[in-house]
């Protein structure tokens, strides 16, 4: 006997709990009495058909939510690849070329690595930029080098490689041969390129060296 009422108990509950919760979140459209003053409890079951039509009607739409926002994801994804920004120097033609995604939006003449300290090839990103540095280092010994108020700097490795503005090599050494005239490794541009090089990238922007 005690086994029957605690049967009966946890179907009353279950059956208390899913009313609630029918009328709480999914109203049906009519109204439920559930405790009459006139009247004894008068519990129904005619509504967990309908309680479930709701929970499948709201899974579907939860679905075409996540649908949608997966869309939405996909959409903003290619976007950005899109109008991702992108360095490339190519040290065989002395020339930089910014890209956004896979259009080249400008190029200009490059001067990198003398003969013996050739540029580094590889895929680097911005470290770091700053519109004005001094710049020193040794060349073997005893020669050493120290150049101030470097232009428009874009640091790649460390504080050792960068793109920047070259203020002290003539214009028409650019986007030649540089075995001779070159820098000490660094990419160098005109400053009014290295400019415009500079205002462009940002923080980050992927730099790709090749041969």
């Amino acid at each position: 006997m005690r086994l029957k009422v605690k049967e009966m108990d946890k179907a009353f509950f279950v059956i208390i709990s899913l009313l609630i919760l029918s009328l709480l979140l999914f109203p049906l459209g009519g109204s439920v009495d559930v405790f009459s003053s006139d009247a004894p409890p008068n519990f129904s079951c005619d509504f967990i058909p309908s309680l479930f039509s709701s929970l499948k009607l709201t899974q579907t739409i939860e679905e075409q939510y996540l649908d949608k926002f997966s869309q939405n994801l996909k959409d903003l994804k290619a976007e950005l690849q899109l109008n991702q920004k992108k360095i490339i120097v190519s040290l065989s033609r002395q020339t930089l070329y910014l890209l956004e995604g896979e259009k080249v939006v400008a190029t200009f003449p490059t001067l990198t690595g003398a003969k013996g300290m050739s540029t580094p090839t590889g895929n680097y990103t911005v470290l770091s930029k700053y519109p004005k540095v001094t710049m020193e280092g040794q060349i073997g010994t005893p020669l050493e080098y120290r150049v101030e108020n470097v232009p428009w700097v874009l640091f790649f490795i460390d504080h050792s490689y960068a793109i920047h503005g070259n203020y002290w090599k003539p214009v028409n050494f650019f986007g030649k041969d540089p075995a001779y005239t070159g820098s000490h490794g660094c990419v160098g541009l005109t400053p009014e390129d290295a400019k415009k090089v500079y205002d462009w990238a940002e923080i980050g922007t992927e730099i790709i060296i090749e041969e």
